[in-house]
């Protein structure tokens, strides 16, 4: 059995006009508040279910975010990180 080869697409990578290409047909409308920074997209009816909109806005983290246990044993683990090389002197002596 043969299997067929599709392409792969890196979303992070993507030019303008492929992105527009790729969403146009997707988004029905989108609005974007400048005091918030609130956006808004309808989506098309073929891309989801009926008046179906997305809405993200920028808002405060309810419970202030604390240092992680892994993160700061991670940080601290010399055998992940090489030795510094010496620095050489700028000048030259004589």
């Amino acid at each position: 059995m043969r299997r067929a080869r599709v392409p792969r697409y890196d979303i992070f990578h993507v030019s303008a006009e492929n992105g527009v290409a790729f969403l146009d047909p997707l988004i029905e409308s989108w609005d974007i508040d400048l005091a918030t920074f609130g956006l808004e997209i309808v989506l098309t009816t073929a891309s989801s279910r009926a008046g179906e909109a997305i809405r993200v806005c920028r808002a405060e983290a309810e419970q202030p975010v604390g240092e992680e246990p892994g993160l700061k044993e991670f940080l601290q683990d010399s055998s992940l990180s090489a030795p510094r090389p010496r620095r050489r002197s700028s000048f030259s002596s004589g």
